[in-house]
Order: C-alpha cells, then sequence, then structure tokens
C-alpha cells in the first residue's frame, strides 16, 4: 500500500468464502478494504464492498472523498454488469 511516498505493508485478515479483507496501517491508524458476499436467492448474491480508514489515515483521506467514491462506484457498475444475467 502506497500513500504519497509513504510505503505501508498490506495484509490479508479475512480470507472465507463469503468474505475477503484486506488493508495495511502504521501504529492506530488502519486503512481496510473488504467484500463480502451473501446469497439473496437460488442464483443470486448481494456484493458488500466497504472501505474505510482510521485516526491520521481517516483524515488524510477527507480531500478525496468524493473522488474515491466515483472510483468505487464504478467499480461497483462493472462488477454488476460483468455478472448480471
Amino acid at each position: 500500500m502506497l500513500i504519497g511516498s509513504l510505503r505501508l505493508p498490506c495484509e490479508v485478515f479475512v480470507y472465507e468464502p463469503s468474505k475477503l479483507e484486506w488493508g495495511g496501517g502504521l501504529g492506530p491508524w488502519v486503512i481496510r478494504h473488504s467484500f463480502e458476499i451473501t446469497p439473496t436467492g437460488t442464483s443470486q448474491c448481494r456484493l458488500r464492498h466497504l472501505e474505510y480508514a482510521t485516526g491520521l489515515f481517516g483524515l488524510l483521506t477527507i480531500p478525496f472523498e468524493k473522488a474515491l467514491y466515483a472510483y468505487d462506484h464504478r467499480w461497483t457498475n462493472t462488477i454488476r454488469k460483468r455478472f448480471a444475467s
């Protein structure tokens, strides 16, 4: 994980059939990303994508909030289109 010129280690925290969570941090400050899949029927599921940052990392992301949301929204739409039936 790279923030500016600061390289942070990235690790997987949860690796399960229905959930994947990864991220990194520096002391008490973390940045995490996750996908969670929940079946909603015989051939459908809900995909939940969550990102969050705490402490100083949370404050540093505020100026980029709209751009990050737009990026995540494009990613969501790409996934939805790819698996649409």
